[in-house]
């Protein structure tokens, strides 16, 4: 729901510095996409290797105030490449690639940090809620679910509400202090609790098996798949609309 929230508040901070809302629009969402891929990317290659639940409910809340306290900065951030922004405007105006490469460049250098981590956050919620790989699908299906559920509704939030209501710097102080709330939870959580470590260590049989089992369906993992394709992007373009719509 907050990385909704940020993505529509971002592409308005950034049409006020470049002055175009459909090319704001298409940086945001390039810049989001990339960076939740890249952010899956590196932590379905490292998650693996940590065997603790409560460790990964440690780094899951260190990764929402992350993501909470610099997005509470990018607004300064922003204020600051102002006359940057302006320079490469007048020095660049009629170059027209040129000058929306750079500010791609800029934005995603602003921007990359905090939607890495979002990328990240989805892999390290399933590694620490499946256990077997027989649960796959059901329980990676269902934080997905909830996941693109929230995008839907913090686009519906921000763009026809919170902004409306509080402004702009209202509703980032609701995401970032949702984000904030978030982390801190999860961390005392860990810290706190005394459950014995899950560790992800079936059998060998049972992996073999299992294996078997994912092979015989390949046909519904590809339509998986496909559904997931289809399903990211769409949740994007609800945000994008509601900036549209505001």
């Amino acid at each position: 729901m907050t990385g909704l929230i940020y993505e529509i508040l971002w592409t308005r901070m950034v049409v006020k510095i470049i002055g175009s809302a459909p090319f704001a629009v298409s940086i945001i969402l390039t810049v989001f996409m990339g960076g939740l891929g890249l952010g899956s990317y590196i932590a379905s290659r490292s998650i693996d290797n940590i065997k603790e639940p409560l460790r990964l409910l440690k780094i899951y809340g260190i990764l929402e105030i992350v993501i909470g306290i610099y997005s509470l900065i990018i607004p300064l951030l922003l204020l600051a490449f102002h006359p940057l922004y302006a320079m490469i405007y007048n020095s660049l105006f009629e170059y027209f690639m040129l000058y929306n490469l750079l500010t791609f460049v800029g934005c995603a250098i602003l921007f990359i940090l905090p939607v890495t981590c979002m990328g990240a956050t989805l892999p390290i919620l399933c590694r620490l809620y499946v256990t077997r790989l027989s649960h796959l699908g059901t329980n990676a299906g269902r934080l997905y679910g909830l996941n693109t559920i929230g995008a839907a509704l913090g686009a519906l939030l921000c763009g026809f509400w919170l902004i409306s209501a509080y402004g702009m710097w209202g509703a980032l102080a609701v995401a970032v202090f949702i984000n904030i709330v978030i982390g801190l939870a999860c961390i005392v959580t860990a810290l706190k609790t005394t459950l014995h470590s899950r560790e992800y260590k079936p059998s060998e049989t049972v992996v073999l098996k299992e294996r078997e089992d994912v092979t015989s369906n390949a046909k519904v993992m590809t339509g998986a798949l496909i559904i997931f394709a289809i399903s990211i992007p769409e949740s994007f373009k609800i945000g994008s609309t509601s900036v549209r719509l505001t």
